[in-house]
């Protein structure tokens, strides 16, 4: 019985042993037990990837800015990269996990573009976000003629209600779920600090609910009346901190949030409408386009002055442009020919019959050039022939 314990406990601790993978990466078992047990039995295993950050810009002699910056945010010796991250990761787990290590710095998550990001992305309408430009605009316009008076008035660029968000847990103020194969970089205050981690994950990680005390305390809340903040869990849900939802209560949450009030509908759409009446009565000064007074010898625009004006133009002038501003130029090469063809005419030898026609047409015509060309022919030998008497 011994030896049988002592095997099946040697073989639980390699199968929750970590991996050394190549390029550095170490795979690490992460056993995960569903919230309302906690027996090993129901326990998962979920697998991370896990290796120090490796800076692609500190070595290239002609980095580009933006390595620089990301080397200087993420030093490689107390960096630690993790791969492959559960889709409810927080940073209370992370540090929750990490908290033997030593303290950390920061944690930069990279998620994944999904689908439906890349859809509002691409659904996002033309000028969205050039809000800021139009205010700063409005307060260069009013500032102007008014430095002697010292008094600016404020922006009346009207500002859009924004819509209730749609994930519950962004609503309460927490992170949103990861999507699959999501990364982190976790940058500790220390390099030693990363070497405790290394070697704390050799042998796995259990995944802790860092929400667990406020689990508990949120259900005795809901047995009993809520009495004396006297712990630290009591004392947050007092002060308004929310358990981020999951399973089936992130799925009624997700369902509620799809349909607001009308009233916060209303709002938004209002906002929407007053916004784009503003951008028609206050359009930006790139968008009004240069204005000729007068036209030259050769046609190009001249101001006020007297001076040519500068435009932006294509091969073939600016095209779209209205007449009346001098765009459209038409400009011809030199080998240049006008299509004259009439577009009307129905395609040559589009059916075969047609084909059969014209071919029977031309033999025809063969034929009788021929024949004229006999009498012709027999009218000039008649012509010469010696004629004595």
């Amino acid at each position: 019985m011994f030896k049988s314990k002592k095997g099946g406990s040697s073989e639980a601790a390699r199968d929750h042993a970590s991996i050394a993978l190549a390029s550095g990466f170490l795979a690490v078992p992460v056993s995960i037990s569903p919230a309302k047990t906690s027996k090993k039995a129901d326990e998962v295993t979920h697998w991370v990837y896990v290796r120090k950050h490796v800076s692609s810009g500190a070595s290239s002699a002609v980095a580009s800015t933006s390595k620089l910056t990301e080397a200087a945010q993420l030093p490689a010796e107390r960096t630690l990269f993790m791969a492959n991250l559960p889709v409810d990761t927080t940073e209370s787990h992370l540090r929750n996990i990490f908290a033997k290590a030593g303290n950390i710095s920061s944690i930069r998550f990279r998620r994944t573009a999904s689908a439906d990001d890349e859809d509002e992305h691409e659904e996002k309408g033309q000028g969205e976000d050039s809000t800021d430009d139009e205010e700063e605009h409005h307060q260069l316009v009013q500032a102007k003629g008014k430095r002697n008076k010292g008094v600016q008035k404020k922006s009346r660029v009207p500002r859009v209600e924004a819509l209730p968000s749609l994930d519950p847990r962004e609503a309460m103020g927490s992170q949103a779920l990861l999507t699959t194969s999501s990364s982190a970089h976790i940058v500790f205050l220390e390099p030693s600090s990363l070497v405790r981690a290394l070697e704390l994950l050799q042998s796995g990680i259990r995944w802790t609910d860092p929400f667990r005390s406020l689990r508990r305390q949120a259900s005795k809340q809901t047995d009993t009346p809520p009495a004396r903040a006297t712990t630290s869990a009591s004392f947050l849900l007092s002060a308004g901190a929310g358990i981020p939802p999951v399973g089936l209560e992130l799925l009624l949450g997700q369902y509620s949030a799809c349909r607001p009030e009308l009233s916060e509908v209303q709002a938004w759409a209002d906002s929407r409408v007053a916004l784009y009446q503003y951008r028609r009565a206050h359009p930006l000064p790139r968008k009004i386009g240069v204005r000729g007074v007068t036209v030259g010898p050769t046609g190009e625009l001249l101001d006020e002055d007297g001076f040519i004006i500068v435009q932006r133009s294509g091969k073939y002038g600016r095209a779209g442009a209205a007449a009346d501003a001098g765009g459209s130029v038409g400009v011809a090469k030199h080998d240049f020919k006008p299509n004259t063809k009439n577009k009307g005419e129905g395609l040559e030898d589009f059916y075969r019959f047609q084909m059969r026609e014209r071919k029977r047409q031309q033999l025809a015509d063969l034929r009788a050039k021929f024949e004229a060309d006999k009498q012709k022919v027999a009218s000039l030998k008649a012509g010469r022939r010696f004629k004595p008497y």
